[in-house]
């Protein structure tokens, strides 16, 4: 009989925001698309309520972090730490921009918003930004969607849930 354990490599991966549909309205822009989209099919109010907006975040497209999963598979080290996230200024945003941005691409006139204490964390990350430079140079991943899509990907993926009725 054998003592020994079998090895286990293991990728240890830290992901940074990453959105997209799918993803429950417990989250910031999933949460924002849900009421803006309930707003749209006359089902919510024209006051949107949030948590706090200050907090700025890179953000990628969940289908760009499947791609730097896989990639992690076929290029990390087993049992090394590698930081994945967009890292250019074009994927960083303060949640209160991409609610603006959100508001802006559905069209729908005299929506608001408002702080509502329900939805503010107990505490707060002001400035969460990821440096993926180890992961990048050990993959070669750089994220490919647009920021753009995350928020209208998003939006439809609440607008569809909403008309089936399963939102």
């Amino acid at each position: 009989m054998s003592t020994t354990s079998p090895t286990v490599n293991v990728i240890r991966t830290r992901a940074f925001n990453h959105e997209g549909p799918r993803r429950e309205k417990v989250f910031g822009i999933p949460w924002y698309a849900y009421q803006i989209a309930a707003a749209e099919a006359g089902q919510g109010g024209k006051e949107l309520r949030v948590g706090h907006l200050d907090d700025k975040r890179n953000f990628t497209h969940v289908g760009d972090m499947v791609a730097a999963y896989w990639l992690a598979t076929e290029h990390c080290t087993p049992g090394e730490l590698y930081l994945v996230g967009s890292e250019g200024d074009d994927r960083v945003f303060t949640f209160r921009q991409c609610l603006e941005m959100l508001i802006d691409i559905s069209g729908l006139k005299g929506l608001s918003y408002r702080i509502d204490n329900e939805f503010v964390r107990p505490t707060q990350v002001p400035f969460l930004i990821s440096d993926c430079r180890r992961f990048r140079e050990a993959t070669g991943w750089a994220p490919e969607i647009p920021f753009l899509r995350i928020l209208t990907d998003t939006l439809d993926y609440w607008r569809q849930r909403i008309a089936a009725g399963t939102a």
